[in-house]
């Protein structure tokens, strides 16, 4: 599968109340094209054709918190995101609160790591082609609803870049994730490790 995917980080400003306060964002944008081959009968002989599933992702990740001293900090993600895959169109929402511990600092290079809370709203919609002896073919609106809540550890590094800017970028996960569609099934999943879901990257601006 090759796979082309792009962030693009918000500013992230840090402001009010003697910088205890601090507010960011992150923008997302992803681009998947997976071809598979498959097995197609033309004129009867059997012939292998690879099929192009396309998929575009967009999301939108604002944050603020609260620094309640040099080494602990509360805040909350709230964030939109959206994916297309083919006809299949998925928007979702998302409330993660967390709590920060940065167990390490050196001269311009801080290390954290977030106990996070999440859950999750998702809604995905298709149409599908029916057929009926009186009607014949005819398009068919289909949807599912699925909730989905999970909770994990999150570590990141921020490096100061200069006295007001800083870099910050998550990576990995030790989480536990459970979802269940709304009159349908449900499944959950312990996850260690890194993938293209895991990585936060931001800017935050410190007044």
């Amino acid at each position: 599968m090759k796979k082309i995917m792009m962030t693009l980080v918000a500013a992230a400003m840090a402001t009010t109340m003697n910088a205890q306060w601090y507010i960011g964002g992150g923008l997302g944008v992803g681009f998947d094209k997976t071809a598979t081959p498959t097995t197609a009968v033309i004129n009867n002989l059997p012939v292998t054709v690879e099929q192009t599933v396309k998929t575009t992702t967009f999301s939108i990740l604002p944050e603020i918190g609260y620094n309640i001293n040099e080494k602990f900090a509360v805040g909350a993600q709230l964030g939109y995101d959206y994916s297309k895959v083919e006809d299949k169109k998925t928007n979702g929402f998302t409330f993660a609160p967390y709590l920060r511990y940065t167990f390490a600092k050196l001269e311009k290079v801080n290390f954290f790591c977030d106990l996070g809370l999440a859950y999750t709203y998702k809604k995905t919609t298709w149409k599908d082609t029916e057929y009926d002896a009186t009607l014949g073919a005819y398009a068919v609106d289909y949807s599912t609803k699925r909730n989905g809540f999970s909770v994990g550890l999150y570590p990141g590094v921020a490096v100061n870049l200069n006295e007001k800017v800083s870099f910050v970028a998550k990576f990995g996960a030790l989480s536990y994730v459970y979802s269940k569609v709304k009159d349908g099934g449900k499944d959950s999943s312990f996850n260690f490790g890194v993938d293209g879901s895991d990585l936060q990257f931001g800017l935050y601006y410190n007044f």
